[in-house]
C-alpha cells in the first residue's frame, strides 16, 4: 500500500512539472497530387490521377532516405478507351520513400515527391462503374506542398514558417537525415 501511494504521489508531481511522458503525436493531413498506372487483370493498363488525402503520421529515416509513413484516402481517376475508371483508396497504410524535399523559408513552403507501391488491398477499382480486379500492385507517384499561406491560424502559420525556415538552414547546411527527420515531425504536430 505504502508502494503504491508512493508511485501516485511521484506520477502527480511529475504531471504538475509537466515532465510526464508527452501524449502520441496527431497525425496531420494534408492533400496530395498523385498520378499512377493500374494494371487490370485483363492486362489492360490505364493511367489515373487525382488528389489523395495523406495523413502523415510521422517521417523516418531509413538508411540514406527519408520515408514518410501515412494512410491514403480518396479517389483517383482516369478513361480506358472512353470509359471511366477510377480507383479509390479507403485508409491504405503506406510507408513511402520521399524524394526531392525542399524548404523555402522566403516563401514559407515545404515540399516533396513521394513514391509508394500499393498492394491491391484497400483499393476498389471500377471501369463504368463495375468492379474490376487489379493485376498487382499499385505504384503511386505523389507531390506534397505545406504552404504558410494556406494556414488559417497566423499563430500557427508563424510557427510553421519558423520551422520550414530551420529545415532550409539543415538541408543547406548539410544536417544529417535524424536532424532534418525531426524537424519535419514537428512540423506535423503543428500543422492543424
Amino acid at each position: 500500500m505504502k508502494r503504491l501511494r508512493a508511485v501516485l504521489i511521484a506520477l502527480t508531481a511529475a504531471l504538475a512539472l509537466g515532465v510526464a511522458t508527452p501524449a502520441a503525436q496527431a497525425a496531420a493531413t494534408v492533400n496530395s497530387s498523385t498520378s499512377a498506372t493500374l494494371t487490370l487483370a485483363t492486362d489492360q493498363t490505364v493511367q489515373v490521377a487525382g488528389s489523395l488525402s495523406l495523413t502523415v503520421d510521422r517521417f523516418e529515416a531509413n538508411d540514406d532516405s527519408i520515408v514518410l509513413v501515412a494512410r491514403l484516402n480518396g479517389q483517383v481517376s482516369g478513361t480506358l478507351a472512353g470509359i471511366p475508371v477510377s480507383a479509390t483508396f479507403n485508409n491504405v497504410r503506406v510507408v513511402a520513400a520521399m524524394t526531392n524535399l525542399q524548404a523555402n523559408c522566403d516563401a514559407g513552403t515545404l515540399s516533396f515527391n513521394y513514391r509508394v507501391t500499393v498492394p491491391t488491398q484497400g483499393i476498389t477499382v471500377t471501369v463504368a462503374g463495375i468492379n474490376v480486379p487489379l493485376r498487382g500492385a499499385v505504384t503511386l507517384r505523389g507531390s506534397v506542398t505545406i504552404a504558410t499561406s494556406q494556414i488559417a491560424d497566423e499563430g500557427v502559420a508563424d510557427v510553421v514558417g519558423a520551422l520550414i525556415c530551420e529545415i532550409d538552414d539543415l538541408l543547406e547546411g548539410g544536417a544529417t537525415l535524424d536532424d532534418v527527420v525531426a524537424v519535419l515531425n514537428r512540423v506535423l504536430s503543428n500543422l492543424p
